[in-house]
């Protein structure tokens, strides 16, 4: 359970992709940024899957660019089960793809480099958390 109280030197990154008929788009937002840093449009053939992969490399990038110690935990909020499994968990088996191994370098340097704490949680579409639905 995820409190919707925000906490101080913790980052909330939401992230989240979406597909229609003709394309694909990913954004990912975050209330201490205060507006949604990156919304853009993928190739039609992307796989949600992939664009929900795209959205959480775009804002571990954009946190790795931001060198703030004032963000010493870091929470990312991803709506895709596997995605954030698969992009944060250097455990797991399954055959793994170059956006996540890009990921879990980028959250590495972070915990390495900066000491951030990463931590990562599946949330449902509109679940009450927010900034869920500024991404949605």
């Amino acid at each position: 359970m995820v409190s919707h109280n925000l906490t101080l030197n913790k980052l909330y990154i939401k992230t989240d992709a979406s597909r229609n008929k003709s394309d694909s788009s990913v954004a990912f937002h975050s209330p201490q940024l205060n507006k949604i840093q990156r919304k853009i449009t993928l190739h039609p053939l992307a796989t949600v899957y992939s664009a929900e992969l795209i959205a959480i490399l775009l804002a571990v990038k954009r946190v790795q660019k931001l060198h703030s110690p004032l963000f010493s935990n870091i929470l990312i909020i991803s709506d895709s089960k596997a995605a954030i499994q698969n992009a944060t968990n250097p455990l797991h088996k399954r055959k793994t793809s170059p956006i996540i191994i890009f990921i879990r370098k980028i959250l590495e340097y972070l915990m390495h480099f900066h000491h951030c704490k990463i931590e990562s949680i599946y949330a449902p579409s509109h679940s009450g958390i927010p900034g869920n639905e500024l991404v949605d």
